[in-house]
């Protein structure tokens, strides 16, 4: 069985004219063969016809008119065509010359079931000819009832090799034909499928040729048939999101290597320090060790969580409570909105929400731990939430309209000092999104008041349509 298109499709066309041929060919035969048998029968029932015409009785006799009977075709002249007249009972009267006594014995008895209606069929005379004969039954003229002549039977015939002969030729030519137009067939059908097929060919040496992630990545030709052109456009999109993505890794693989960098060096340093000279082994000097430690697990920790979240494993949906989760999350971080003398300003619509526990606590966490550090001192967070969103909102006076698009990145920090990096990795909000798209919402952030001194940052959470209904039921 072939596995190609082409071949597929050569089979298939190459069987459905195998059997359209042949059906056409018994279709042509057979019209033919009517229309010929139709002039035949025609011409029997118009010499028929004559000889009823010159058939009479007089005074009981039974007698002819030999003029018109060999006007008929039924002369000296003609052994082809022939006649015989029959009594009702199967007597013979009359007979052709052109026709052997006991010719038509294979007849005999339609002859004797004969009507008014005419009956044609195929027959055999005793000397070997093969003949076409029409049998019917008539009154001629002068008879009365009951009379010796008043009920014959007439017999008209001719001979049908000639029509043998024209079908047997009809069909040695439609079966020559057949197969000489079958064999250009498969011919033409290889050629053209092999030029429909050419895009589809080409289409897939272009895709075998492509390299995600090289700097020659090949994107697909849009000057493609419409039938290819939905393919060739998802494909083109699928290739982009590929090389996005293995872009995006790339940078994350840097940048986590960067980030590890730093502390795992600062932790070595201080090993060495202590392991060269014990006396450096300070509480102090061990404390900054433990911090480095700490900030190492720390990364790790969101790295994992990252992973988990890309991994976009199916979320387990279960009743949540969003104000008691908020609360829980909030008062995770009050110990340093206190120090920093941040109002957390709640609004939440109380009741049962279900979604994914983990992922729900993640977002929460981040955002809430974010807004709370990025915030200046004594200012206010915001936190919105119903079942259907989740919005944290707090002053960014830093943040500019251009870092809005790069607030979801990985290891995107507004500033890349020291500090910044002891505090925090950059690791937040890309963890939001990924468990936000783990979840089927939307998250998206936007900057208000961006023409004066107080700006808002805010990131929102928007749950899809059939979170929605998950929720309601």
């Amino acid at each position: 069985m072939a596995t190609s298109i082409r071949g597929r499709l050569t089979w298939m066309l190459c069987l459905l004219a195998a059997g359209l041929l042949p059906l056409a060919g018994f279709v042509v035969y057979y019209t033919v063969r009517s229309v010929l048998l139709s002039q035949i029968d025609d011409t029997l029932a118009a010499r028929a016809q004559a000889i009823i015409v010159a058939t009479e009785v007089d005074r009981d006799r039974l007698e002819m008119d030999d003029d018109l009977v060999a006007f008929a075709g039924f002369g000296q002249g003609n052994p082809r065509d022939f006649f015989a007249m029959y009594h009702a009972d199967g007597a013979r009267l009359l007979r052709s010359s052109s026709l052997p006594l006991g010719s038509l014995d294979f007849i005999k008895q339609e002859i004797l079931e004969a009507s008014t209606q005419p009956g044609y069929l195929f027959g055999t005379l005793r000397d070997g000819r093969a003949v076409r004969v029409r049998v019917q039954g008539f009154v001629p003229a002068g008879s009365v009832d009951g009379g010796s002549y008043h009920d014959l039977r007439l017999v008209t015939g001719t001979e049908a090799r000639g029509l043998y002969d024209t079908l047997r030729t009809l069909a040695l030519v439609l079966t020559g034909t057949g197969l000489a137009f079958f064999l250009a067939t498969i011919a033409v059908l290889r050629g053209s499928l092999h030029h429909g097929l050419l895009p589809l060919e080409q289409l897939a040496q272009r895709i075998r040729a492509i390299r995600p992630g090289t700097q020659d990545s090949i994107h697909l030709p849009h000057a493609l048939p419409d039938e290819l052109s939905p393919v060739v456009e998802k494909l083109n999109e699928l290739l982009k999101r590929v090389d996005e993505s293995l872009a995006r890794e790339r940078r994350f693989s840097s940048h986590a290597a960067h980030e590890l960098r730093t502390p795992l060096a600062e932790l070595r340093a201080s090993a060495e320090l202590a392991a060269t000279w014990s006396e450096e082994a300070t509480p102090e000097r061990l404390k900054e060790m433990q911090q480095s430690v700490a900030e190492l697990e720390q990364l790790v920790e969101k790295l994992g969580t990252l992973a988990k979240a890309d991994a976009n494993a199916q979320a387990v949906q279960e009743p949540v409570d969003i104000e008691a989760t908020i609360r829980t999350a909030v008062e995770r971080y009050r110990e340093n909105a206190d120090a920093r003398k941040i109002t957390v300003n709640t609004q939440v619509q109380p009741g049962a929400f279900r979604t994914d526990a983990t992922l729900w606590s993640t977002i929460l966490t981040n955002l809430i731990g974010n807004a709370i550090d990025h915030s200046p001192p004594g200012s206010t967070v915001t936190i919105r939430a119903t079942p259907a969103r989740l919005a944290v909102s707090n002053p960014a006076p830093h943040l500019q309209v251009d870092d809005v698009p790069h607030l979801f990145e990985r290891f995107w920090k507004k500033h890349n000092s020291m500090a910044a990096r002891k505090q925090h990795s950059g690791l937040g909000l890309s963890i939001v999104e990924s468990c936000a798209t783990a979840m089927g919402a939307n998250c998206h952030a936007s900057l208000g008041n961006t023409d004066g001194a107080d700006k808002t940052l805010t990131i929102e959470i928007e749950f899809s349509e059939k979170q929605d209904s998950a929720n309601a039921q």
